[in-house]
């Protein structure tokens, strides 16, 4: 199958993003899958327009309109990339500083390669697997720079933090950016006339060649899984469904902190009654049943467990 589009932004060029997939089947209820696509991303409103002082530092937009208002082509207004004001500091020598380019930024586009295999052998056992690499040209981007706030600027200024301006701005990064992904279900019916279900997956992506100074946002953690165990038919309607949850360590970077998330596990369960000639299901259970506090990006509020009782009537 095929399938091609276009998009065009008042702001950038317009991108085609085509598509390819094929599905080959192998053997009864076993398949193979393949698939092509290019993708763009447009940079948002925000990264197109925002000019928010964040306390640490403001975060702008990348048109040229920015340009005037911080007076960045002014050449004694220079910005200067953040790692080489770091450096500059420590060693109490201006001449380490190191001017940051402000360049036209472009829409981002990636092409994606996924190759996966699904299938079922003898009713009790099933998998589904997958892999892709996708390679980014332009990718979107932010870098952070300092600059002089005084009204008479020289390169001394950005040794005194007191008097440097701290600038956040979208920016496409040279070369090619490239993430790598898999991940593996499995579902397997044992004791099968009680009708018991062990099952579980587990996922893996990571972003490299983002080059330095440069800050990606790409917030996933290396590893995931879930482990569960179902069974809707135990006795006289009783039913349940346990699965626990782990998430690896997960360096976040945001738009006013960056640091390492630390991995946690939570549990979810749930038990089931279906009443004898009826349609209906009552349900009592929990997410996060050991009330874990985790979160999974800073700024985001610490998620603990979650209760319920519910009744569905007429659903199956």
């Amino acid at each position: 199958m095929k399938k091609d589009r276009y998009d065009k932004h008042e702001n950038y060029d317009g991108r085609f993003t085509p598509r390819f997939t094929a599905t080959f089947k192998v053997a009864k209820n076993n398949y193979i899958r393949a698939s092509y696509q290019q993708a763009y991303r447009f940079p948002t409103n925000q990264d197109q327009y925002i000019n928010l002082n964040v306390g640490s530092g403001i975060l702008i937009g990348h048109l040229d309109l920015f340009k005037s208002l911080y007076d960045v082509n002014n050449p004694n207004r220079k910005i200067y990339t953040a790692s080489s004001v770091i450096a500059a500091r420590a060693a109490l020598n201006p001449t380490l500083l190191v001017v940051a380019p402000w360049n036209d930024v472009k829409p981002e586009t990636v092409s994606s390669y996924e190759i996966g295999y699904k299938g079922v052998i003898n009713k009790m056992f099933s998998f589904d697997a997958y892999a892709y690499r996708s390679e980014y040209k332009n990718f979107l981007s932010s870098v952070a720079v300092g600059q002089s706030n005084q009204a008479s600027p020289t390169t001394l200024d950005l040794l005194d933090p007191t008097k440097t301006r701290n600038l956040s701005f979208a920016q496409n990064t040279p070369g090619t950016v490239k993430a790598f992904g898999w991940g593996v279900s499995l579902e397997y019916k044992f004791l099968q006339n009680k009708e018991y279900y062990l099952y579980g997956n587990v996922f893996s992506d990571e972003l490299h060649d983002v080059p330095a100074g440069f800050i990606a946002y790409f917030n996933a953690p290396k590893y995931r899984y879930n482990i569960g165990l179902r069974n809707d038919k135990v006795w006289k309607g009783l039913g349940f469904n346990v699965v626990v949850k782990w998430q690896d360590d997960n360096f976040y970077e945001g738009t006013f902190v960056t640091g390492t998330l630390p991995s946690f596990t939570w549990v979810d369960a749930q038990v089931s009654w279906r009443p004898s000639n009826s349609k209906s299901v009552f349900r009592i259970g929990g997410t996060n049943v050991g009330n874990t506090y985790a979160r999974t990006g800073f700024g985001s509020p610490y998620v603990g467990g979650l209760y319920y009782v519910s009744y569905g009537y007429n659903i199956f």
